[in-house]
């Protein structure tokens, strides 16, 4: 199956939910947001009688159910109308979307706490949410063990994740992002099941578990921006499935390791860390990087580098997008030669003056951003 998926003959999940959603812009019952670089849809939205409909027709068949507010003193909710309260058996709503706002005092409804076919939590939070009571969010992990999906994102509280998420073992996707999480136990190496884990922290996180490659099933991987490592480096060779990765540090994981990443498509790296016998290692990951649809580049070694930055770029031909950000001094000279490259991005790049001809040499490029010190002069 990986070979039929690799010359496509075979969808992916994604592809099929893309193609599900065009069938739905087609149909007009979805509205484009936004569309990438490569025209493809990156937002969608709902037109407000349609939203409507759907949120009726969505618990009237029991498939989500909407919390407006959660406080001990009101209703949990307050369902369109008496026919769909009717209309929905007692335990039978498997998914949850919640509206918090400042003044929450519980996370789950009553009727929801010892409930074993809750499958879904979906919290949306006010911008900056910072939860009175800090152990809100730690009893959210420790109640509910046969979830699949849940996102709690934009917690300004700073938190330690407690041990007990590693009994939410069915999880397929969790997202923290935007959150303050100071602490991540190494119990998280046991949501083996995993497909999508973002860690995209609104702080410099403290040092994250060795536990990452036990997520086998894992196509999403989004790690924060700035990290350690226990034992000093993360082992991530064994996450063949894995389609998106950021960010790869170069002080606390292997390039080497994404030898055996060929269904990556997505990569941000950063160079935290000088790297010895460079030209080697991207020979050794040549077969990976020549399936890099997006590369984006951190350079944070200062002013003594910036030939790395340029080396890996030339190793990934056939991005789309392109995002350089830090010393690069030179840009590959024949940049012109990558046939699909439609989006910039450069910032403090201190590029020499010349470079600006390469730029004007890009055949297929729609979209250049240019930001603060992309030139050194």
């Amino acid at each position: 199956m990986p070979l039929q998926q690799t010359q496509g003959l075979v969808e992916t999940m994604e592809e099929m939910a893309y193609n599900y959603l065009n069938e739905l812009v087609d149909r007009c019952v979805v509205q484009i947001g936004e569309r990438g670089s490569v025209r493809k849809i990156k937002s969608c939205r709902l037109h407000d009688l349609m939203r409507d409909l759907c949120l009726i027709k969505s618990e009237q068949e029991g498939f989500l159910q909407n919390v407006k507010s959660l406080h001990r003193s009101e209703t949990m909710y307050s369902p369109p109308s008496l026919m769909i309260a009717k209309a929905i058996p007692t335990g039978k709503i498997r998914r949850l979307a919640i509206c918090l706002d400042e003044n929450v005092d519980k996370l789950v409804p009553s009727s929801y706490e010892s409930d074993d076919r809750l499958r879904s939590l979906l919290y949306f939070c006010p911008l900056d949410w910072h939860p009175k009571n800090k152990k809100l969010v730690s009893s959210l992990f420790k109640d509910i063990k046969l979830l699949r999906v849940l996102k709690v994102e934009g917690m300004t509280a700073l938190v330690d994740l407690p041990n007990e998420i590693g009994n939410m073992v069915h999880l397929r996707f969790l997202s923290l992002r935007y959150s303050y999480i100071k602490r991540l136990p190494s119990s998280l190496g046991n949501l083996i099941l995993l497909q999508t884990l973002n860690l995209r922290f609104h702080h410099d996180s403290d040092m994250l578990p060795n536990v990452f490659w036990k997520m086998v099933q894992l196509r999403h991987l989004y790690l924060p921006m700035y990290y350690t490592a226990r034992g000093n480096r993360l082992h991530l060779s064994t996450l063949h499935n894995l389609q998106t990765l950021n960010y790869v540090s170069s002080r606390c994981c292997e390039l080497n390791d994404l030898a055996g990443l060929t269904s990556l498509r997505k990569l941000a790296i950063q160079l935290a860390s000088p790297l010895k016998n460079l030209e080697e290692t991207l020979k050794g990951i040549s077969n990976t990087l020549n399936g890099i649809r997006s590369l984006y580049v951190h350079n944070l070694l200062g002013t003594d580098s910036g030939t790395e930055v340029t080396q890996i770029v030339f190793s990934c031909r056939h991005v789309y997008k392109l995002k350089l950000n830090g010393r690069t001094v030179e840009l590959p000279g024949d940049l012109q030669h990558f046939p699909n490259l439609t989006k910039l991005s450069l910032c403090r790049c201190d590029l020499n003056d010349n470079q600006m001809a390469v730029l004007a040499k890009l055949p297929n490029l729609k979209i250049l951003c240019l930001m603060e010190e992309t030139f050194e002069s």
